[in-house]
């Protein structure tokens, strides 16, 4: 099943886009941060790209060479993507509901020369937690660290936007793109044409349940390309405004988001440094967006905001398209966003971050039935199959019970990632033979439409967000060395956000754990919303086993489900 392989291949590298969308719109509103009063149209913006690919030459960062940053949706964040592509330095995009346990990881494993950080946030004291991990620099001079744990690191650089350090010395972006200055045109330029389209530019990190989160390198080849077929398929012109308020450390953002709108010249309206619904929506009205992203959960937020503020509820909105993506979408969420919010050319997306990250999506002229019962069909340059254990192609099949049409997804495309970084026997196993494994089970209509039947991996999806089992589980075990038994991490389903994680323990002899202890140390050292939901102690006789004594995750999440009172909710009609 293809997507037409006769779309022309842009052999253009993501830096190379943004000089030539700059050349033919430079009066066309590039970037909109609401919060920030910042206002750039193509020309001014590829004007701070380069100046901050200067800044970033001036430090010394080389092609090839990695550099991380740790943030919110802020405009350096948008900038620093770009700008990564010139120099051919990925960018690894760090997830900013890490904590010390996880940004330790991350940091070390991408072999990262520079961090960029954000110094606070809420609750989130970012610099603190850079402080924890990289003592050094507390005595640093501009940010210049010789780290012990992390040797490839020499500096940390501070985004200080309403935040001023107190007794650390670091160099901020507003500097960094200062040092710009001393660095020729010339030598930007000649950076950026020893970037080939298949050099990497950005990495991020994912993860299924059978190890550490892993380095996913994404090329401009993939990227680029991926980015304007979705934004084919949204109808994309340069009068667009695109709204999008999901997270930048995700492809949603970087690729559905920001690269979609470059390569057609639209506007890219962030409206807040994370989601906040009622921000979006004005945003929205006021900035007269066409386009409007985000995961069930934020659509069905979007709706519960207008129905509720007498600001919006007579508001004129002209939105036309957008991306609902993540998880899968209610029937009757779909139907209340083309109903009340007036997009009536939404369509759905299915991707994975090896994937650059989009396989299939629905079309915006495909009847309503199609765009809420499937993820539609492959975008361009995908060939897309579905097979069983030993290899083979699935049958076809409308009969959503049809255990004969249900297999793997996997896939064949120019947007495959090039690998895991240090991790070749990950890779290998992922993609095979030019094919990329999904991990994902679904099925095929006669139509070419796919449907998603379920995770061929235990990865839970809350709301949009990927959490990873072994990861929880090996934070528990470390926290609570010496008191667990077996500590075992499942999705359970849950009416706002789809699923939610669940932790069943058991401990040691002699050991006694309560719930609120759980719950708080996840609070503590988990990602924003990785605290398990629920959590059961249990004894040697709970588990669910196989005949060789390997326990049952699937049955886990079964039986938690019912002794939850949750089956009702695995009833529910999505897409």
């Amino acid at each position: 099943m293809g997507g037409g392989s006769m779309a022309k291949v842009i052999s253009k590298t993501l830096a190379e886009v943004l000089e030539e969308t700059a050349d033919r719109f430079p009066d066309n509103e590039a970037i909109v941060f609401p919060e920030f009063s910042l206002r750039m149209n193509y020309e001014e913006f590829r004007g701070a790209i380069r100046q901050l690919a200067k800044g970033l030459l001036a430090l010394g960062l080389e092609k090839g060479e990695h550099w991380a940053i740790w943030t919110q949706n802020r405009p350096f964040a948008t900038m620093a993507q770009f700008a990564a592509a010139y120099l051919g330095a990925p960018l690894v995009v760090i997830n900013p509901n890490y904590k010390t346990f996880d940004l330790e990881y991350v940091l070390r494993q991408s072999d990262s020369k520079l961090l960029v950080t954000i110094g606070r946030f809420k609750s989130s004291e970012y610099l603190k937690m850079v402080l924890a991990i990289v003592p050094e620099l507390a005595s640093s001079k501009d940010g210049k660290v010789t780290s012990q744990k992390f040797e490839k690191l020499e500096r940390v650089v501070l985004d200080a936007f309403n935040f001023s350090p107190e007794g650390v010395s670091l160099l901020t972006t507003e500097q960094l793109f200062k040092l710009g200055v001393g660095v020729a045109d010339h030598e930007l330029d000649e950076a950026m044409r020893s970037v080939g389209v298949e050099d990497p530019i950005n990495m991020q990190y994912t993860s299924g349940t059978t190890g550490r989160p892993k380095g996913v390198l994404l090329t401009s080849l993939g990227l680029v390309n991926n980015g304007f077929q979705v934004g084919e398929v949204m109808g994309l012109t340069p009068e667009d405004r695109m709204c999008i308020p999901v997270p930048f450390y995700h492809c949603f953002h970087l690729v559905l988001g920001n690269i979609a709108a470059v390569t057609h010249g639209s506007t890219m309206v962030v409206p807040y440094q994370v989601f906040n619904a009622e921000r979006t929506i004005k945003t929205v009205i006021e900035e007269q967006c066409t386009v409007l992203h985000g995961v069930p959960t934020m659509f069905q937020r979007y709706l519960e905001v207008k129905r509720e503020s007498p600001e919006f509820a007579n508001a004129e909105f002209r939105l036309r398209t957008g991306i609902m993506a993540g998880a899968p979408c209610p029937i009757e969420l779909m139907r209340a966003v083309i109903k009340e919010l007036g997009a009536e050319e939404l369509v759905i997306a299915y991707g994975l971050t090896e994937a650059s990250p989009v396989l299939t999506m629905t079309r915006r002229d495909d009847p309503l039935e199609v765009r809420t019962g499937s993820v539609g069909r492959p975008i361009a340059h995908v060939e897309l199959r579905v097979v069983d254990q030993d290899g083979n192609d699935c049958p076809r099949s409308d009969d959503s019970e049809d255990a004969s049409a249900v297999g793997e997804i996997i896939a064949r495309s120019i947007y495959t990632m090039l690998g895991y970084y240090k991790d070749p026997e990950a890779t290998a196993k992922r993609v095979r033979n030019g094919w990329l494994y999904t991990g994902d089970l679904g099925r095929c209509d006669t139509q070419g439409n796919l449907h998603i039947v379920g995770r061929a991996d235990d990865m839970i999806i809350k709301g949009g967000e990927n959490i990873y089992p072994l990861w929880i589980e090996e934070f528990y075990s470390a926290r609570l060395e010496g008191k667990i038994g077996i500590v075992q991490v499942v999705g359970v389903p849950d009416a706002e956000y789809g699923q939610v994680p669940a932790i069943v323990i058991e401990p040691k002899r002699g050991f006694e754990l309560s719930e609120d202890e759980i719950k708080l140390l996840g609070d503590e050292g988990l990602p924003r919303g990785w605290t398990p939901h629920y959590v059961k102690i249990v004894s040697a006789d709970y588990w669910p086993l196989t005949v060789t004594g390997k326990i049952k995750k699937g049955e886990l999440s079964k039986k938690l489900t019912q002794e939850l009172g949750l089956e009702s909710l695995t009833e529910r009609k999505t897409a």
